[in-house]
């Protein structure tokens, strides 16, 4: 019955996950885009699209994006071909593999079979997991290798492992490490946190983690010192340590938003207005479960003060928990943005977590029987309702609410100009678009061995790629050009084409303008 369970539930993480997987996100990302195109370069050249060979950063538009994901996506190009399923799929496939993972994890734990069924359960339901494992972009994937190295350290600790299982967890925190730029802080402070817990009379084993996780992200590092002008120019553009604050008005900003990631408002609200962050009237995790999360926290802090024993959690195990709880908000918090869902990503599995401990707590302190498989099969309606209720919105809704944020409509643009190409002398690109020239390289799966590297120095730098021209339209442009193109949705005209002297022009419309379809 267990088993039937745990499959049942991974059907329907697999329907949530893949079910008209191309079309919802409803257009390619510019990241997306990017991690695909060079997935792609990787695969037939084995360098990236600016010519770096098998580089540790990717540099992308110039921010060096972590490369874990699209070093993932090679095979999946390379087997089916450059396209949003090939890019989305691998994505896919990892969240329904976390689901396993936190039922692995969840019983690690608690060591209860059962609460494991639930972890997964919930996560498989989770709005904030369902629409993460469904678009490519790095810290879609942050869950399943930050539950993997948990697991794997863990099972090390567990079954007091020798030099193997700790060099497997050094190694995966690495993967860890290379997948999304807050995990370059988090992952050695919680391996500091969770080392010093269990391993702090076991040097040899905590060496052993230590020395082959340094190893491996050496690289990294290197090439961040060598150059912390270009390699962290991302990291400056958003952190809130800048010469514009003086010392204290840091810390009180830093303060301000590590408080604002424990909130009811961050993990159960729609705090995001960034339609490709959160689904817009659906927090991260269902509201429902809030008071089963509190509740979660404070049991497990009085677990590790000795003054609660439920049975299931060791003082150890509560540490492991309390530290993940307290460092997860650390890297987010240097940040100018408030409530940013995908610089706490890491932070997400553990609210499952809490959540079940908080479930245990109300059901530990029943003594009725039937009222606790009442409470159960309560909480089993409400998930079912609300995953139903998110279900319907999102993929019949979302796909257009979200159009502007997924700049839709590039796809069909491009298409058109790739096709005529032929016709005209040269097309030039609107730069009101996010990063026209990526979309060009990856709808025409571009050669990237023809690709002029040259022109490929810094962010938004390529201005030309054979008769492509990629800048800001201009009047002139336009001037005695007739429309013969464009894409609309049934409200609004996205983008239009435009033919004068064998040019063809493509605009985009800023806030679109009023369609006559109907």
């Amino acid at each position: 019955m267990h088993a039937i369970a745990l499959a049942f539930t991974l059907v329907i993480a697999l329907v949530l996950r893949l079910f008209r997987l191309s079309e919802n996100p409803v257009s390619l990302n510019q990241d997306e885009a990017v991690n695909g195109y060079d997935a792609y370069s990787l695969g037939l050249t084995m360098r990236d699209h600016h010519g770096n060979f098998l580089p540790p950063m990717l540099e992308s538009f110039g921010d060096w994006a972590s490369p874990t994901i699209t070093y993932l996506t090679v095979p999946f190009v390379k087997l089916f071909g450059l396209s949003e399923w090939a890019i989305r799929l691998p994505i896919a496939l990892l969240g329904i593999a976390t689901i396993v993972l936190i039922y692995i994890f969840t019983v690690q734990i608690f060591n209860r079979k059962k609460l494991g069924l639930l972890a997964a359960f919930l996560l498989t339901i989770m709005p904030w997991h369902i629409t993460l494992s469904r678009w490519a972009i790095p810290p879609c994937i942050v869950p399943f290798f930050l539950l993997l190295f948990a697991v794997a350290f863990l099972w090390a600790v567990d079954r007091k492992g020798r030099g193997l299982e700790f060099a497997i967890v050094g190694f995966l925190g690495a993967i860890l490490t290379y997948a999304y730029p807050t995990q370059k802080m988090f992952v050695p402070l919680f391996l500091a946190a969770i080392s010093w817990v269990y391993l702090r009379k076991h040097l040899v084993k905590g060496a052993i983690v230590w020395v082959t996780y340094l190893a491996l992200v050496a690289p990294m590092h290197i090439l961040s010192l060598s150059d912390p002008a270009r390699y962290n120019a991302r990291f400056s553009q958003v952190s809130i340590i800048s010469p514009e604050y003086n010392a204290p008005t840091i810390v009180a900003k830093f303060v301000i938003r590590y408080i604002r990631y424990f909130s009811p408002d961050f993990n159960f609200g729609a705090v995001s207005y960034d339609f490709m962050h959160q689904v817009p009237s659906f927090g991260s995790t269902y509201e429902f479960l809030s008071i089963f999360f509190y509740l979660g926290i404070l049991n497990c802090i009085y677990i590790v003060l000795g003054k609660e024993k439920l049975g299931l959690l060791t003082q150890k195990k509560g540490l492991f928990l309390l530290a993940w709880l307290l460092i997860a908000p650390i890297p987010a918090s240097l940040t100018r943005e408030s409530n940013h869902v995908l610089r706490m990503i890491h932070f997400l599995p553990l609210v499952i977590v809490f959540v079940i401990l908080g479930m245990v707590t109300i059901v530990q302190a029943i003594n009725n029987t039937q009222l606790k498989k009442v409470l159960v099969a309560v909480i089993v309606i409400l998930g079912l309702f609300n995953t139903a209720s998110f279900a319907n919105f999102y993929f019949r809704k979302y796909p257009d609410l979200s159009k502007e944020a997924f700049q839709y409509g590039i796809k069909d643009f491009m298409s058109y100009a790739i096709e005529h190409q032929d016709k005209f002398e040269k097309i030039v690109v609107d730069t009101e678009i996010n990063q026209p020239y990526i979309y060009y390289l990856f709808h025409s799966k571009y050669d990237p061995r023809l690709i002029n590297h040259d022109q490929v120095e810094q962010k938004n730098s390529i201005k030309t790629i054979g008769k492509y021209e990629f800048r800001k339209i201009v009047d002139r442009d336009l001037a005695n050009a007739q429309e013969i193109y464009k894409v609309e949705d049934t409200r609004r005209v996205l983008y239009r084409a435009f033919e004068r002297d064998r040019i063809l022009v493509i605009k985009k419309e800023p806030n679109g303008l009023a369609s006559n379809r109907s």
